[in-house]
């Protein structure tokens, strides 16, 4: 009877030291946990990016808040992602991985291709193809069908008399 008692008294105590341990264990409870519909890691930054009604953020892998936007962003590429409007697919502008913005407007993805390629993004106004630094600087313009940049260097289809729309060529553009 005695053994019994011992070994009652010894499986309250470790029941007991179980529950002030587990206690102590759990740090912090959600009050609300958190819902994203749909939540990635871009591992061409190190960032993850969670999209909540609609609303998208970018987070370091720190855990710091970098974007905050109901726009549309596209992956990184070159620590450039490029935001569209969700409504009009027009370009919004482009971000720097440390969540610098740089605006631009009157643009379109061109190509179903947003994202930079050797510095410079092809983009699109009407039925006319640019290119736009890293900076926002639209550096060639009024080519009639163009290609993004590969290996430092681009196709672009011109006018010789842009006036007229005669007289077609191609340039190579490095």
């Amino acid at each position: 009877i005695i053994q019994l008692i011992n070994m009652k008294r010894i499986i309250t105590t470790m029941f007991c030291l179980g529950i002030m341990l587990g206690g102590k264990a759990q740090i912090a409870e959600w009050l609300i946990a958190p819902e994203y519909e749909s939540i990635h890691i871009d591992n061409n930054a190190d960032v993850i990016v969670t999209d909540s009604a609609g609303t998208k953020v970018v987070w370091s892998m720190n855990g710091e808040r970098l974007i905050t936007t109901t726009d549309e962003i596209s992956s990184f590429k070159e620590d450039l992602a490029i935001s569209t409007d969700s409504e009009s697919a027009a370009i919004t502008g482009i971000y720097r991985t440390n969540g610098e913005f740089i605006p631009i407007k009157d643009y379109h993805v061109a190509l179903k291709y947003p994202y930079f390629s050797n510095g410079k993004l092809l983009v699109q106004q009407n039925v006319l193809y640019s290119y736009i630094d890293s900076n926002g600087n639209l550096f060639k313009d009024k080519c009639i069908m163009a290609y993004p940049y590969f290996n430092g260097y681009a196709v672009c289809t011109m006018y010789m008399n842009f006036e007229k729309q005669k007289d077609l060529y191609h340039i190579l553009l490095n």
